[in-house]
Order: C-alpha cells, then sequence, then structure tokens
C-alpha cells in the first residue's frame, strides 16, 4: 500500500500539468491536477502537497487558499527557468521546497518527501486541536 501524500498540481500548461503527473506517477506518487486554483476543492481535509509552478499567477492566492481551506498542506515550487534568486524567494514564502523542471526523478522525489516530512512534523499539532474537541 502506498502511503505517500496525494499531491496537488496546479499549472496552467496541459502539457505541463501531464508531464508532471506522468513523473510524479513513476515515482510512485498519486498527483490531481489542476488548471487553477479556482478549481480546487472547497475544503481539503487529509494532508495534500502543493506543486505549482513559481511564476504561476496562482501562486500568490495559494497560500491564502491552503491557509482557508487546506489546514494540513505543504508547498512545493517548481521553475522552468530557475535561478537561485527564485529558490531563494520560494522557501523564504513558504515552500519546503524548489526544484527545476524538467526535474531528475530523485530530485522531485527529494523535494515531496521534504514537504511531507514538513507534513508530518506540523500535522500532530493541528490533529490534537480536533482531537481535543472531540
Amino acid at each position: 500500500m502506498n502511503d505517500r501524500t496525494v499531491v496537488y498540481v496546479i499549472e496552467g500548461s496541459v502539457y505541463l500539468r501531464a508531464e508532471i503527473s506522468h513523473k510524479l506517477g513513476s515515482l510512485g506518487i498519486r498527483s490531481v491536477v489542476f488548471n487553477d486554483v479556482g478549481e480546487l476543492p472547497a475544503k481539503i481535509e487529509n494532508p495534500v502537497v502543493f506543486l505549482l509552478q513559481h511564476e504561476a499567477p496562482c501562486r500568490a492566492q495559494i497560500d491564502k487558499y491552503r491557509a482557508d481551506h487546506a489546514p494540513i498542506s505543504a508547498k512545493v515550487e517548481f521553475s522552468c527557468n530557475a535561478g537561485y534568486d527564485k529558490a531563494v524567494t520560494a522557501i523564504r514564502e513558504g515552500a519546503s521546497d524548489f526544484v527545476v523542471w524538467p526535474a531528475e526523478p530523485r530530485l522531485l522525489d527529494r523535494a515531496i518527501y521534504r514537504a511531507e516530512d514538513d507534513l508530518r512534523r506540523n500535522q500532530p499539532a493541528k490533529v490534537m486541536g480536533g482531537r481535543a474537541k472531540e
């Protein structure tokens, strides 16, 4: 049984969405693809990792969406024409990791693993809060 976290890919290019989804699948990581933030569910109860392009217009919206609708989530950003400044900005703005696309499989896997690790470290407090209410 695969216990990897589902990755929500938010990408405007249908070709890039397919390529990312295929690469994640080859690593045994299930993905769900979306064109933009407006297509995301109203509420996400399970842990999820968001994967989005650093230059995407929805980048500014995703953090608000995560806070309001996906309380147990992490973010990984990528860029097709990356530079050091983009990686630093992504990490400073809350990304668990940053990858250059097309990503080498081991680097993509490591980035998702880091995001999952962030989820594991942050989830207990949120779960305990829910259990206290019960």
